[in-house]
Order: C-alpha cells, then sequence, then structure tokens
C-alpha cells in the first residue's frame, strides 16, 4: 500500500489499549501515519470533527477529503 505514497489515518471510538492490542494481534501497527482516537477529539467519530483532525496531522486539508476513503 505504501507504494504509492499514500499516507493512512485510522479514526476510531475505541480506546487507545484495544487500538494498540488490535493492531499489534493484526501486524498492522506501522501501516498508518497517524491514529485518531475518539478521545482525542471533542466529539466522536459520527462528527466530521476526528477526520478532520486525522488530515490536519497527515497534513492535508478539507480540499484533499473528497480524495479520502472511509471504511
Amino acid at each position: 500500500m505504501k507504494k504509492h505514497h499514500l499516507k493512512y489515518a485510522l479514526v476510531t471510538n475505541i480506546t487507545k489499549l484495544n487500538v494498540d492490542y488490535i493492531m499489534e494481534l493484526l501486524e498492522i501497527k506501522n501501516i498508518f501515519d497517524t491514529v485518531i482516537l475518539a478521545d482525542d477529539c471533542i466529539a466522536g467519530k459520527s462528527s466530521p470533527i476526528p477526520c478532520k483532525k486525522a488530515l490536519q496531522q497527515i497534513h492535508g486539508n478539507e480540499k484533499m477529503a473528497s480524495n479520502c476513503i472511509t471504511l
């Protein structure tokens, strides 16, 4: 995935402990350039705030949001 020089962000409502465990279990710890948890924002994932924060952390902006894929 990294061969295309894309940046990857994980936005989730689960706790850091759970994220760390799952990422370790699935061996995907080094895939994401940033991880945004519910505790990192004033609102959870159904709000656009965590996604905007992820874009900021990977040096994107809201105009780039149309190029994002959300799963």
